[in-house]
């Protein structure tokens, strides 16, 4: 890509940013007033108005005292607490908060891609659509939920992890692990991902062995000193300790429903866990009687993971289910029809580009083979195929061809994404929200899924 076509690439990329913040901040205007937190929004909503009064990550008692909690993750309620004491204590601030984190990580993220030499400048420009003007994450700004966070998040570490390749600034490396840390405890699983970044500094970042130990770990240090003060917290006033958390116990007696199908259920209390009050002993009783029950029948377990998938890759409509849910008559049942349809054409979209750059960089096939067979693969009611394969391709650019570019790191990056996130509601349950969070891996593979090709070109013009 020339310097021409960069700056037009960027100027557009800023473009789509722009246009995208101000939709995000028009739905969250639109939603200010109409729609009050549900689900698990209500209870972060919650805890975030107490965090706000100064009573701490609490509940009240019958007695009218009150008693620490570490159900939900803290760090969605705290971010939302820091808008609720700065302005009001109304869901709307947060839905402005998820606006604006939401662009400012879209923004990064496309800079980033806009500061390789790989993406030709219409793939920066696809790209910017794609992801900045994202249906599935607009429609949820307004939904006080953690996943089109998390994708943020996600977006933003990705960002810092390419330029802590391309160079390794303290300032980057820094940031990456602050994000971490704050992923983490918004989502414990952020931190398997900052396990993956470790790992990609330390063995494809540019210097000496020890250069590159000191620079994989620090952003896992920073990550891990954000987060230890609450398990410490959690040690001290828990009666047990848990790194962010005390609901793993739940997700996972949950996941071992046959009846919920794979899916979120309300949970039926066994009656070994029936007479237990206090939060940390349910949520290890929870534990106890899940892990019994794989171990009696391991096979019931394994088969209900396709349907896990299934439920969290093959449909979306976060958004509108939120809507929905929150207030029918604002967004009636068939708005959230039309707009679930709309989200997973979009991401259905992507998905099927993706694995074409895919095919592109690993050389398979001729253009219109990888085309056709990413169509096919896309356009069959089933999703969950298709992202696996996408999650494992973007895994070969770097593990057969030995690349050591920033590009390709990040490719795996954004495979590794995929397929952790797989992992992880494959081991507890799925729901089509969780899909959101690997939007930002269809975006860097959109951005740099074709780099063979460039690279190949590229050789052949030095050779001719």
């Amino acid at each position: 890509m020339t310097a021409a076509e960069r700056r037009r690439g960027l100027r557009f990329a800023a473009i789509c940013c722009l246009v995208g913040l101000v939709l995000r901040l028009g739905f969250a205007v639109w939603g200010y007033h109409r729609f009050p937190p549900v689900a698990d929004g209500f209870y972060y909503h919650e805890h975030a108005v107490r965090l706000a009064e100064g009573l701490g990550y609490s509940t009240d008692n019958a007695d009218g005292s009150s008693r620490a909690v570490a159900h939900y993750p803290v760090g969605y309620p705290a971010l939302l607490a820091l808008g609720y004491w700065s302005v009001e204590r109304a869901p709307g601030v947060g839905m402005l908060m998820n606006a604006l984190v939401g662009g400012a990580f879209a923004a990064l993220l496309l800079f980033a891609f806009a500061r390789s030499s790989q993406p030709s400048a219409g793939w920066l420009i696809a790209t910017s659509v794609g992801w900045a003007l994202h249906p599935a994450l607009l429609l949820y700004t307004p939904a006080l939920m953690t996943e089109a966070f998390t994708a943020a998040l996600y977006a933003g570490a990705l960002a810092l992890l390419f330029f802590a390749l391309r160079r390794p600034a303290l300032s980057s490396l820094t940031l990456l692990g602050l994000l971490g840390g704050v992923g983490t405890l918004v989502r414990p699983q952020f931190l398997l991902f900052s396990l993956v970044c470790t790992i990609l500094l330390i063995l494809f970042s540019e210097g000496s062995r020890r250069a590159r130990w000191l620079r994989g770990t620090l952003p896992l240090v920073v990550s891990l000193a954000v987060v230890l003060p609450w398990t410490y917290r959690n040690c001290e006033q828990m009666d047990r300790c848990a790194l962010v958390s005390m609901n793993g116990g739940w997700n996972l007696l949950i996941g071992t429903n046959a009846e919920a199908l794979g899916t979120w259920a309300e949970v039926v209390v066994p009656d070994e866990c029936s007479t237990l009050t206090v939060e940390a002993e349910v949520d290890l009783c929870f534990e106890r009687v899940a892990e019994r029950r794989i171990a009696e029948a391991p096979g019931a377990y394994v088969a209900l993971i396709p349907s896990k998938l299934s439920r969290t890759f093959d449909y979306a409509g976060a958004g509108p289910w939120y809507l929905n849910a929150s207030n029918p008559e604002a967004f009636p049942f068939s708005a959230k029809l039309v707009a679930g349809a709309l989200e997973t054409l979009w991401i259905r979209l992507s998905l099927m580009v993706g694995l074409a750059r895919l095919g592109a960089a690993l050389r398979i096939g001729t253009a219109m083979q990888r085309w056709a067979l990413a169509f096919g693969l896309c356009a069959i009611p089933w999703a969950t195929p298709a992202v696996l394969l996408f999650g494992v391709l973007a895994l070969l650019p770097l593990l057969l061809k030995k690349r050591r570019d920033a590009e390709a790191v990040l490719l795996f990056a954004a495979g590794a994404l995929v397929l952790l996130t797989a992992l992880t509601h494959a081991v507890f349950f799925g729901a089509g929200r969780y899909a959101l969070m690997v939007l930002p891996a269809f975006a860097v593979v959109m951005a740099f899924g074709g780099l063979r090709d460039a690279a190949q070109n590229e050789a052949d013009s030095r050779v001719g």
